[in-house]
C-alpha cells in the first residue's frame, strides 16, 4: 500500500504530512471523498489504539509479574493493583519521551530491537546453553545491555558504530562474570532440566 500511495500521492504532498510515515494517511485524506476520508482515518486510529493498548498491557503485566512479584510475592491483590495502575501512568509516558525524541517510526522501531536484541539474545542463549548461568548473572546481563545500548544512542552512537553491538558486549561481560562469581553460592537449578527429577528420585 505504501508503493501505491508514493504513486498516487506527490512526494510535497506527503511532505506537508510531517514524514514518509505519513503515507497511508495522506493517501486516505488527498484520494478519497469527505465521508470516506474519517470512516479511513477511523480505522487507521483504532488500529493503532489496538495495538497500543496490547502493548501498555503486556508491558505492565510484566513490570508487575515477572519483575516486581519475583522479590515479593506475597503482595496483597490491593498493592498489586495500585501498582498496576502506577505503571499504567509511567510507562506510556516512557513511550512518550521516546516517540519526541525519535520522531521516525522506523528508527523508533530498529531502537527498539537494537536493545532487545543486545540485552534479552545473550542472556536466553545462556539460560538454554551453559549451565553456569546463574538468576543474577542472567539480570546482570540484561541490565548492562539495556542500560549501554540505551546511554550509546542517546550520546549519538560514537564511531557510527550501532548500539547493540556494546550493548552485546556489555551484556556478555557482566553475564560472563557475575555468573562465574555466584555459580559455586548460588547455582541455578532452574536451568538443569534434570533437578527436579532427581529430587523427586
Amino acid at each position: 500500500m505504501g508503493v501505491v500511495a508514493h504513486q498516487l500521492v506527490s512526494a510535497d504532498k506527503i511532505a506537508q504530512y510531517g514524514s514518509t510515515d505519513a503515507v497511508v494517511p495522506a493517501l486516505a485524506i488527498e484520494i478519497l471523498p469527505v465521508g470516506l476520508t474519517g470512516l479511513a482515518l477511523a480505522g487507521i486510529l483504532s488500529v493503532i489504539m489496538s495495538t497500543a493498548d496490547s502493548y501498555l498491557i503486556v508491558s505492565v503485566q510484566t513490570c508487575v509479574h515477572d519483575i516486581y512479584k519475583v522479590f515479593k510475592p506475597d503482595i496483597p491483590e490491593k498493592k498489586e493493583l495500585r501498582l498496576t495502575r502506577v505503571f499504567a501512568f509511567v510507562l506510556p509516558l516512557g513511550a512518550l519521551v521516546i516517540a519526541l525524541y525519535i520522531k521516525n517510526a522506523y528508527n523508533i522501531l530498529m531502537f527498539a530491537w537494537s536493545f532487545y536484541a543486545a540485552a534479552a539474545g545473550l542472556p536466553a542463549f545462556a539460560a538454554l546453553y551453559w549451565k553456569k548461568a546463574t538468576k543474577a548473572g542472567i539480570i546482570s546481563g540484561m541490565a548492562a545491555g539495556f542500560v549501554v545500548c540505551v546511554g550509546w544512542k542517546l550520546i549519538g552512537t560514537p564511531f557510527g558504530l550501532g548500539p547493540t553491538v556494546p550493548g552485546a558486549i556489555a551484556c556478555a561481560a557482566a553475564l560472563v562474570v557475575v555468573s562465574l562469581v555466584t555459580y559455586r553460592k548460588a547455582p541455578a537449578p532452574f536451568l538443569d532440566p534434570y533437578h527436579k527429577t532427581a529430587e523427586i528420585a
